[in-house]
């Protein structure tokens, strides 16, 4: 055993040890990274919230066809209230918010994690129109000026006046601090323009509490994409009838000028 511990074998025992040290210390700094940073797992989930959004619309304009045939002869500019635009958008929001949550493997999601609000862009000015978990008085400015001083850093103030029509932020620290309450607890932010053919009705915001999901902002973009587009959609769809049932509105007038 003496050959064993002379000089050189020592030197050897002791490059070993230091290497299988760095090692495990490697090894444990990855694992505190994934943990607090964890890899995107979007799962392939039953899109049941798209169907009960779609079978909502559909049982919308069954709603309107009965409408016409009980009442008799219509009055075309009453149209537009055949069409209750904000229930609507507010039931595809909360669809939205469930899809969410369900759409991650590897990372829990409740729903005190995720904070979704909607806003319309009329006359310059972002108005809220809702949010989700409503229960939540997270909302502070409810009216967002897009061209006061106070607001130039909103991230829908910047993406509304920008060409982009969507805007990331992987941390928080860019984030303005609007609202304490959620500026305490917030880790990653997904924006997005709601547009027809040009024309800008609002903006969708979705925001990650508690737990940092996206790893980069490729990650972002692609859950955007696949999993927030199909609800911006909808909730397009639902602007572009409000627009056209509000263009009977004064149709009598329109008529008899043309």
């Amino acid at each position: 055993m003496e050959e064993y511990f002379k000089e050189p074998f020592i030197i050897a025992y002791f490059w070993i040890a230091g290497f299988v040290l760095i090692v495990a210390i490697l090894i444990k700094l990855g694992n505190l990274i994934v943990d607090h940073c964890p890899v995107l797992q979007a799962s392939d989930i039953d899109p049941s919230e798209i169907s009960e959004c779609l079978q909502t619309m559909n049982l919308d304009i069954l709603n309107h066809l009965n409408r016409l045939e009980e009442d008799g002869p219509v009055n075309i500019c009453k149209l537009s209230g055949f069409h209750d635009c904000d229930r609507n958008i507010r039931g595809i929001v909360a669809a939205l918010a469930e899809h969410v949550k369900r759409c991650f493997k590897d990372v829990t999601i409740s729903k005190r994690d995720v904070f979704i609000s909607l806003y319309l862009l009329e006359e310059g000015v972002l108005n809220y129109l809702c949010h989700h978990d409503y229960k939540r008085d997270w909302v502070k400015s409810k009216r967002i000026p897009i061209d006061s001083p106070e607001f130039a850093q909103y991230e829908s103030v910047k993406c509304i006046k920008s060409g982009n029509s969507t805007c990331y932020l992987l941390s928080k620290n860019g984030y303005a601090k609007g609202n304490s309450k959620r500026h305490k607890t917030i880790k990653q932010y997904l924006g997005c323009k709601l547009e027809s053919n040009g024309f800008i009705y609002g903006f969708l915001t979705v925001e990650f509490h508690n737990e940092s999901v996206f790893t980069d902002e490729l990650q972002m973009q692609e859950f955007m994409e696949n999993n927030i587009f199909p609800y911006k959609t909808l909730i397009e769809y639902q602007f572009l009838k409000k627009q056209f049932f509000g263009s009977f509105s004064d149709f009598e007038n329109n008529w008899r000028t043309a």
